[in-house]
């Protein structure tokens, strides 16, 4: 089992490629995934005037927990299996308060303890910390 970490969503999802290789064609494989966040979010936009890159965020808020997710998928005629998986994160629970409209995107973010597991044969994918973000 090998997996590779798609392309940044600022939703605060860790997005999963997950690849299954050397089972019968037309073998079932069930995973599950879990993995602990702490998440740095942003909303809205300060008020002219700004500084000389921009104006920043309004608001900041951080979360942290745990996600959990799971997938199925039915091996190729090769016995690969090719299957996705989402782990996401909460997002804070209340609207931002600079303006309700513009939703809180992930600034920052740190993937912990994630695991992929395959239970039904005896494989798991713990991939080292993910951490990802921008700065001003």
């Amino acid at each position: 089992m090998t997996g590779t970490v798609e392309a940044w969503d600022p939703g605060g999802r860790l997005r999963l490629s997950i690849s299954v290789t050397g089972l019968a064609p037309g073998e079932a494989v069930s995973l599950s995934a879990a993995g602990g966040y702490h998440i740095q979010w942003i909303c809205g936009t300060q008020p002219e005037p700004c500084g000389p890159i921009g104006c920043g965020p309004a608001a900041w808020d951080m979360t942290e927990g745990t996600a959990k997710a799971a997938a199925q998928a039915v091996a190729g005629t090769d016995g690969t299996v090719a299957a996705r998986v989402a782990l996401v994160a909460a997002p804070p629970a209340g609207s931002c308060p600079a303006d309700s409209s513009p939703p809180w995107s992930a600034m920052f973010e740190r993937w912990e303890k994630v695991s992929i597991t395959d239970s039904a044969h005896d494989l798991l994918l713990t991939p080292d910390t993910i951490g990802r973000g921008f700065t001003f």
